[in-house]
């Protein structure tokens, strides 16, 4: 009796660790392009600022679960941006009514970008060796352990502290400083939904982000709710920035729907 009970604590213990690196597989698990397949996708975020003004984004997907349109609608229904999305063979998104290419791939990341239609306007992108956001223009991230540390710029830096707050996914406004930084222009929510496309797809969690600039310094508080899958539901941002003599403050609340 007591050889079968150890049998089957083996196989119980076989199985577990089975379950575990397909669990650990499963978490990078992307297409041909390199966008995450096996997480859920994020349909909408909801902005309300202290004005009480509330904002929407909402992210179509077509059927291998990528975004082909991207709508902000103000509060009164108005749509105010309208971007489409196109794939091409792997390597190009196209974006805009007249398809023009704005994003070329290479390893799986967007290499390139280009704005303005115009190819003397492009940026290039650089990834370390673990596939995360290094360069972009005139600014520097910095990383370890999967944490983003460090924004530097010419002119500000930023230095992100965390408490070792998780999330499955990703928070798609954690970095607000990155994405002005990576679209700049409405055209650019589309890396919202899919961060993996410009290395910035950590699912670790800042707590504050405290900056300078030439003009003066600030510090912004994050605050997170859960939905019961583990995926943020809410994000409050609180932001101070003290350029002298004068404070500014303000609060945004982010709401994320999720399918």
């Amino acid at each position: 009796m007591k050889t079968f009970r150890l049998i089957g604590m083996a196989l119980l213990a076989v199985v577990m660790c089975v379950n575990f690196i397909s669990c650990s597989d499963d978490d990078e698990t992307k297409d041909d392009i390199g966008i995450l397949t096996n997480t859920r996708k994020l349909v909408e975020i909801k902005i309300k600022e202290d004005d009480g003004d509330i904002e929407a984004i909402k992210f179509e997907y077509d059927s291998k679960g990528r975004v082909i349109s991207t709508y902000e609608i103000k509060e009164n229904g108005e749509t105010l941006y309208h971007t489409n999305y196109s794939w091409g063979d792997g390597n190009l998104i196209a974006m805009g009514e007249d398809g023009t290419v704005k994003h070329v791939f290479a390893n799986k990341h967007v290499k390139t970008s280009s704005f303005n239609y115009s190819s003397t306007s492009s940026c290039t992108y650089e990834y370390n060796d673990s596939g995360l956001l290094t360069l972009l223009r005139q600014n520097s991230f910095f990383w370890k352990e999967g944490q983003l540390t460090n924004l530097q710029s010419s002119s500000e830096t930023y230095k992100y502290v965390y408490s070792g707050k998780t999330c499955k996914g990703w928070c798609p406004v954690a970095h607000n400083e990155v994405w002005e930084r990576v679209a700049g222009y409405e055209e650019g929510w589309i890396f919202y939904a899919h961060p993996e496309l410009v290395g910035i797809n950590t699912n670790q969690l800042p707590d504050k982000q405290y900056r300078e600039t030439f003009e003066g310094e600030g510090v912004t508080n994050f605050t997170y709710t859960f939905d019961d899958d583990g995926y943020v539901k809410s994000c409050t941002v609180g932001d101070t920035y003290r350029v002298p003599p004068y404070n500014e403050t303000e609060t945004i609340v982010y709401t994320f729907t999720w399918e």
